[in-house]
């Protein structure tokens, strides 16, 4: 795999670790992400109290016996694990404001003094999770949502937070308004209907607006047939995979990885070029969206999907690759060894005579022909 790929949305770079994002109420609130070197059994002392998606909680709790044994007391410290029902790019699927409310009060009866708040890359899910208690807590007074996050980000990172479900759910968990949304998509727009691309359409979520209306049902993305984005919970890594390899682990050795298609319709990077919101993937060591840089090496666009200097067709920038042009398709056709011809016997044509067929029909000079060949 080429580059390009490498580490596709692990936003390089960005926080590291397990760094105290605020302190309210006598309690130390971490923030971190297990594919950047954080997460609570990372900590030294570890917290009293460590929460995040059960996609990393229940992988590091360690040993677990039942309470009746006394030897349970000695497994685990102290830190109390709290693990959640909390999909990638999602919100938690059954807790709401009172849970958050409880949680608060339950902080203050027993004494917690440090609390870790995780997920795989520390972004999306630990955003949300820092935002709630931030002004639950009152480490900070906003007036909606879109402020709140605003100093989670500041506090911690940029990334804080990643869809505008989380947005929101942040402002319903604080009773506060959702203000203007952090994640404008593009006017660039990566949609081409076009059945002569052969591509894999996957409609747009009817969440997703654009200029303030819903995008139309049939509005799709342009990907190349048999191609999936999968990604990993582990690392972190994102790559287009054909679907003959989809049951293939990570690069990291990871067995099993998702689809992250959803990541394609988060637009949080701003092109040098252009200045608009695009996705992340496609912005180049030059600081340019794809479609500019595209445009500055004479690559054919359509409606915001670039022209394959392979095949021809026109795909999503998130498909091309910035360095040869060509959509993932194709560089993965390049790597396959050409199918070996089958062995057998040439099949022999029946020789003309020179004389000609001399009155014979053409029909049954040729089974003459058989009879003394076969």
């Amino acid at each position: 795999m080429s580059n390009w790929m490498k580490e596709i949305g692990t936003k390089g770079g960005c926080h590291t670790g397990n760094p105290v994002v605020f302190e309210a109420m006598g309690v130390s609130v971490h923030g971190g992400g297990h594919s950047r070197n954080g997460g609570w059994h990372r900590m030294s002392p570890a917290p009293n109290l460590a929460m995040g998606p059960s996609q990393v909680m229940d992988r590091v709790q360690g040993t677990e016996v039942p309470s009746v044994f006394n030897c349970a007391n000695l497994v685990g410290g102290s830190t109390h694990i709290i693990s959640m029902d909390f999909p990638d790019f999602d919100i938690p699927q059954d807790v709401g404001r009172e849970w958050w409310l409880a949680l608060v009060d339950d902080i203050q009866r027993l004494g917690i003094k440090t609390v870790s708040t995780q997920c795989v890359g520390g972004h999306g899910r630990t955003g949300v999770q820092l935002s709630i208690l931030a002004h639950i807590m009152g480490a900070t007074s906003q007036p909606d949502a879109y402020s709140l996050i605003k100093w989670v980000r500041q506090a911690y990172c940029s990334h804080a937070v990643e869809t505008f479900a989380q947005q929101e759910y942040v402002a319903e968990c604080c009773d506060i308004p959702v203000g203007d949304s952090l994640f404008p998509l593009s006017k660039k727009s990566s949609v081409s209907i076009d059945f002569a691309d052969e591509g894999d359409y996957i409609p747009k979520p009817k969440s997703i607006y654009w200029d303030d209306d819903p995008l139309e049902e049939e509005d799709s993305l342009s990907i190349p047939k048999k191609f999936n984005l999968l990604g990993c919970f582990e690392c972190g890594a994102t790559e287009w995979t054909h679907e003959d390899n989809r049951d293939s682990p990570c690069r990291c050795g990871n067995p099993e990885r998702i689809n992250a298609e959803d990541s394609l319709y988060e637009c949080q990077s701003v092109c040098y070029g252009c200045d608009n919101m695009v996705n992340a993937m496609t912005i180049q060591d030059d600081g340019m969206c794809m479609e500019c840089h595209a445009h500055n090496n004479d690559i054919k666009t359509r409606k915001g999907d670039i022209q394959c200097k392979g095949c021809k067709r026109y795909y999503i920038p998130e498909t091309i690759n910035g360095k040869t042009f060509k959509c993932v398709a194709c560089e993965y056709k390049a790597t396959q060894k050409p199918k070996k011809k089958k062995n057998g016997k040439k099949r022999k044509n029946p020789p003309v005579p020179k004389g000609g067929l001399k009155g014979k029909n053409l029909l049954d000079f040729i089974d003459d022909f058989k009879e003394d060949n076969c």
